[in-house]
């Protein structure tokens, strides 16, 4: 429990705490992610043919998915118009476990949230313009992620109650992501492939969370909801260049594939509203301003994959893919010329300059995707192809990291898939599969209360709760499932 508070910080109308819960409420909420995993970005991989084999495409690209996979498979893409859509189905449960013994502690409430059905597209074209060692492609891409659909409030032992996973997320409307790329593919020698692609990455994020003003003196339960207030921010609209490289090496009866996705920084401008609790503390108070800038850092990807002929009509890839999301480790907020007046004592306050750590650590994924051609099911005209993958990734987040806004796991992912040739000038993909999150059970998490009213003081024993301890609001009992189905088609001309 932590120390008694000293006597001069027992006056309600201290000149920094309004101006803390706005500086603290504008962090929480301008951080906010995009609304997908994995990460914060990826939920699984893009594109309907590499998802039938989990993501090994890093070798054995050879249509316009290589714009993401591995550039260089451009040189081996035909000339066509690519459209597909994947359509993740989440669900997402969340116990929360108060450390709490006060009467705030509403037992522990359940919060589900589905994720929206949303089908995420890939629309592209790659064309060689009758080049001999040339082939360039150009397309739309959009994160393979998930968006849940949290609640306000929920239903707990037959009354309404403030839902537990408030002070992390809210809502994310108004989010939207989408990278346009071009890239080329080129043919250096009969077996080396070299690849290059840049990406503009364009959309905004919003979100909208909880926050609360509670001071452990005049307000000595932290989540007393006569203190709690809620915050919108919206980050963007902003445009962000990055690239890829990539080469192949074909064998006699294998080709090896390395690609890099370059890591790019978004720097922007949030707009941010803040609605304050009614309290005396609070009472008269005004925010001028409403414009902070933003930097957070997305990760590089690496990739590696080893395609293998086993028969003429059977390859398998085995691939690796690491995501240097360590790189993500903390966000920063700048608030331009933001302050708080009008506070009861006549004291102003300007919002600083904050950094929010977000414990980030790299993912490793392993997969191994197969193909087998089948022309003796329908005939050559109708070739059909059928694959089928598996994958293993592990999470960014540890447990103490872990909250409702990164709903993340270790993941197993199980795709099966075919393409339907059509004569000479159509293919039809099509994907589903199944991904394995075991539970997680979080009891010792650093995803604080953050502090608002008052300097944060020294816990004697940080072991015990007492009123006026800075609370977890991230313990708890963590589920997610998700299962995909995709498809699309490719127009060869």
């Amino acid at each position: 429990s932590s120390s008694p508070l000293p006597r001069r910080w027992s006056c309600p109308s201290r000149p920094g705490s309004i101006g803390l819960l706005l500086m603290i409420a504008l962090v929480l909420s301008a951080l906010r992610p995009a609304p997908v995993r994995a990460g914060g970005l990826y939920l699984m991989p893009r594109g309907t043919v590499p998802l039938a084999r989990a993501g090994a495409a890093v070798a054995g690209s050879r249509s316009a998915h290589a714009l993401w996979y591995n550039p260089a498979g451009l040189a081996r893409s035909p000339n066509e118009l690519l459209m597909d859509a994947n359509l993740p189905v989440t669900s997402n449960r969340f116990t929360r476990y108060y450390d709490t013994t006060d009467e705030n502690a509403e037992g522990r409430p359940v919060v589900d949230a589905p994720g929206l059905m949303v089908p995420i597209p890939t629309m592209a074209v790659t064309h060689d313009f009758g080049l001999e060692k040339l082939t360039f492609g150009g397309g739309l891409l959009i994160p393979m992620g998930s968006v849940p659909d949290w609640p306000d409030e929920v239903q707990f032992e037959g009354q309404t109650v403030r839902a537990p996973q408030r002070y992390s997320i809210l809502d994310a409307e108004g989010s939207a992501l989408g990278m346009w790329t071009v890239g080329v593919g080129y043919r250096a020698t009969p077996r080396l492939n070299l690849g290059a692609a840049v990406y503009l990455m364009a959309g905004q994020i919003a979100s909208r969370v909880a926050v609360v003003a509670c001071d452990g003196v005049v307000c000595t339960i932290p989540e007393s909801r006569e203190f709690e207030g809620q915050t919108r921010v919206l980050l963007g609209p902003f445009l962000v260049p990055t690239g890829a490289l990539g080469m192949t090496y074909d064998f006699d009866n294998a080709r090896l594939g390395l690609s890099v996705n370059l890591p790019y920084r978004i720097n922007g401008e949030a707009t941010f509203k803040v609605s304050l609790p009614d309290t005396l503390l609070t009472r008269g108070a005004r925010v001028e301003g409403d414009k902070a800038d933003m930097s957070i850092t997305f990760p590089a990807i690496l990739r590696a994959g080893l395609e293998v002929d086993f028969r003429d009509d059977f390859r398998v890839e085995f691939a690796a893919t690491s995501e240097t999301w360590s790189m993500q480790d903390k966000a920063v907020v700048k608030p331009r010329d933001v302050w708080v007046r009008g506070l009861p004592s006549g004291i102003e306050f300007k919002a600083q300059d904050t950094e929010l750590l977000r414990g980030s650590r790299d993912t490793i994924a392993v997969a191994m995707g197969a193909e087998l051609d089948a022309p003796w099911l329908i005939g050559e005209d109708y070739l059909v192809i059928f694959r089928a993958g598996m994958m293993y990734e592990t999470s960014a987040f540890t447990d103490e990291w872990l909250s409702p806004l990164t709903m993340d796991a270790e993941k197993i992912a199980i795709s099966l898939g075919s393409t339907w040739h059509i004569g000479d000038h159509w293919k039809l993909d099509g994907v589903v599969g199944h991904m394995i999150m075991p539970d997680r059970v979080v009891r010792d998490s650093k995803v604080r209360m953050p502090v608002t009213l008052r300097p944060q003081l020294p816990d004697e024993d940080p072991e015990t709760y007492a009123p006026g301890d800075n609370t977890s609001i991230a313990n708890g009992d963590y589920q997610v499932s998700a299962s995909y189905i995709g498809g699309g088609f490719r127009w060869l001309f």
